[in-house]
């Protein structure tokens, strides 16, 4: 149970409970605590509730964009800071522009390879270490 407290937690917020468990199954294995949202309306609710290290953010969702989503995190004082990482199937300029304007770390294009997460999280949370070998 200490372990788990020590563990860096990271929101996943996408539409697709496929995507979402993919992801969390990435995450898991390199030692991250995950919590899950399917859209921008419920990332809002549970940032504030749990304050995640870091949130992974579809950017095409119902109820609430991605976009829309981070712009209101970083528009209050207790979710402001989080990095927030675009994860989008849509890689144009005006797509990173518009992320970018709102406030988010990084965006990282779907398909994308574990090496390419892994290097996004350590640079945006470099304190974290990885899971021990078992």
């Amino acid at each position: 149970m200490h372990e788990e407290r020590n563990r860096q937690t990271i929101l996943i917020v996408d539409d697709s409970d496929d995507i979402r468990s993919i992801l969390a199954q990435m995450l898991e294995i390199d030692g991250y605590h995950v919590e899950q949202a399917s859209d921008g309306t419920e990332a809002l609710s549970t940032a504030e509730r749990i304050r995640p290290n870091l949130i992974l953010m579809d950017l095409r969702m119902p109820m609430m964009n991605g976009i829309a989503a981070t712009r209101q995190l970083h528009e209050h004082a207790e979710t402001r800071e989080i990095p927030v990482v675009i994860v989008s199937g849509l890689d144009s300029e005006m797509f990173r522009d518009a992320a970018f304007s709102v406030g988010c770390a990084a965006f990282l294009t779907k398909p994308f390879s574990t090496h390419e997460l892994q290097d996004i999280l350590k640079r945006l949370l470099p304190q974290h270490e990885s899971a021990p070998a078992k």
